[in-house]
């Protein structure tokens, strides 16, 4: 895991094998997954904003407050990853 973050946030750090054992988790998820829906470290479908947007579309929410929050959330994903 300590890996996965190095690389992904700190790529120019990893050296030698680091570098070597993060390219070949890359490649395996890669291979693993040819729809290249994200994987996390369980080696799950990873929730994508994209995917959320859309599971937070198919609810039915009769509450108020709970929809005000859905609608919050969709504005901050919309903002941030789109």
């Amino acid at each position: 895991m300590a890996i996965r973050l190095l690389g992904r946030n700190y790529p120019e750090e990893l050296k030698g094998e680091l570098a070597e054992r993060f390219t070949k988790y890359i490649q395996k998820i890669s291979t693993e997954n040819p729809e290249h829906i994200p994987i996390d470290f369980r080696g799950e479908k990873r929730l994508t904003p994209e995917v959320a947007l859309q599971e937070i579309s198919e609810l039915n929410i009769q509450d108020s407050e709970q929809q005000q929050l859905l609608d919050d959330l969709k504005k901050y994903l919309h903002s941030h990853f789109r």
